[in-house]
């Protein structure tokens, strides 16, 4: 789900419980969902009777603790305080001084977590997706405001389709990629060597063989509005050459 909150979350939600009555919902928010939103609208009067809400996950590549422009953004830090369960994931591709920083992020809350754990692929316990809220953020949530619009301009995210039958270049892809430095690539695209997703970002992009799609997709988020144009029109020079 991308960062969209309020009413067309409110549909969007509704549609998918009534068609498909599922025993449990996940909501993976994109890297700019905005928590306060999210999380304000989905335990709201409106829900109460069909939902109920338990812990909240966050992923956090430690790498991005030495990053300024990252970990000083509001929205970063918003969805790591408000996380009742946070976790290191890429430890194994992280360095000692990221983890070093990922220490001193685990001793600074003043509202304790219920986990503050260590992974790699992103594996967890399942048993932690049963456990409940933690208390006291749920009672702050109540009154934290809603970050203002110019946070949302923080980064700025390429969204593209495209038919079957464009076969895109595999080699371009990697390079128009590694050249942009995007904060984070999630794709679905038929290339040359096959349906193939995409995820990661610029340096640590992985490529995994999957089955055949209907269309291939690209969500790239980047922190400069001229780059994010730039791969707009990029993406398209980067079909296969016949």
């Amino acid at each position: 789900m991308c960062c969209a909150a309020g009413v067309p979350m409110q549909v969007a939600i509704n549609q998918l419980l009534r068609e498909s009555r599922p025993d449990r919902l996940f909501i993976e928010t994109s890297g700019l969902g905005h928590p306060i939103g999210v999380l304000k609208t989905l335990s709201s009067e409106y829900f109460k009777p069909v939902l109920l809400l338990k812990a909240s996950v966050c992923f956090l590549d430690p790498e991005k603790l030495l990053n300024p422009a990252l970990s000083n953004n509001e929205l970063f830090k918003q969805q790591v305080s408000l996380a009742d369960i946070l976790v290191a994931n890429k430890t194994d591709l992280a360095s000692a001084q990221a983890m070093t920083q990922f220490d001193a992020l685990r001793d600074s809350f003043l509202i304790p977590k219920s986990i503050i754990s260590k992974t790699t692929f992103g594996v967890i316990d399942p048993q932690w997706l049963t456990l409940d809220p933690v208390a006291d953020r749920q009672k702050d949530l109540v009154d934290a405001p809603v970050l203002p619009s110019k946070e949302k301009s923080a980064f700025f995210v390429s969204s593209q389709t495209f038919d079957a039958e464009h076969v895109f270049s595999l080699g371009k892809l990697k390079r128009l990629f590694k050249t942009n430095s995007p904060v984070r690539i999630k794709a679905i695209c038929r290339t040359d060597s096959g349906w193939v997703l995409l995820n990661g970002e610029a340096e640590r992009l992985t490529v995994k063989s999957i089955q055949h799609q209907e269309k291939s997709r690209f969500d790239v988020i980047l922190d400069k509005q001229e780059t994010k144009q730039l791969v707009d029109a990029e993406l398209q020079n980067c079909f296969r050459s016949i």
